[in-house]
């Protein structure tokens, strides 16, 4: 299936997926900091800073200009989980670069003692860089495409996706 025929067959049952987006603490052992969750219609399903257990580094915090400070009061990973776990339901998570928010999914429930779902989840990225179509000679693999007008927030970032999701379905499927 091509990158074009994925995108569109999510855009054609939009009940079935979600897309998810994190802000984080870091890159190593993160926790996210803004989680992010719309559908495939755009709406804002979830949106809400959390307080991590472990302190954000100065480098995420260049990143996406979120402080320990400006997360000093919001609800820990543990306080919003079971709501988060009901807004995504059963649907797919479509994430940009998947396996890293997945990876701080698991971390923060780690940290919590929150037993971890295995959530579905497809990597928007690696589809977009198939789309796109710069071959990496090193890897042997699509080159890893940045979040076009990404924009560093949770719910920015999944607008971006979802844009990227319209983009590739309305593209022409070349035969």
């Amino acid at each position: 299936m091509t990158p074009q025929q994925w995108a569109k067959n999510l855009l054609d049952h939009p009940d079935k997926y979600c897309i998810l987006d994190t802000e984080t603490t870091g890159l190593h052992n993160a926790q996210p900091v803004d989680i992010g969750v719309i559908d495939l219609l755009g709406k804002v399903l979830v949106t809400l800073r959390v307080k991590p257990s472990i302190p954000i580094t100065q480098g995420a915090t260049d990143v996406h200009g979120i402080t320990n400070q400006d997360v000093k009061d919001a609800p820990s990973f543990a306080d919003i989980f079971d709501d988060f776990c009901w807004a995504i339901g059963d649907r797919t998570l479509l994430i940009y670069n998947a396996p890293y928010d997945l990876r701080v999914l698991r971390n923060a429930c780690r940290a919590y003692g929150l037993t971890y779902l295995d959530f579905q989840a497809e990597c928007v990225m690696l589809q977009y860089s198939e789309f796109v179509g710069e071959w990496n000679h090193r890897y042997g693999n699509y080159k890893w495409q940045k979040l076009p007008s990404g924009d560093h927030s949770a719910l920015g970032d999944c607008r971006a996706t979802l844009k990227v999701i319209q983009r590739m379905a309305n593209a022409q499927i070349q035969t």
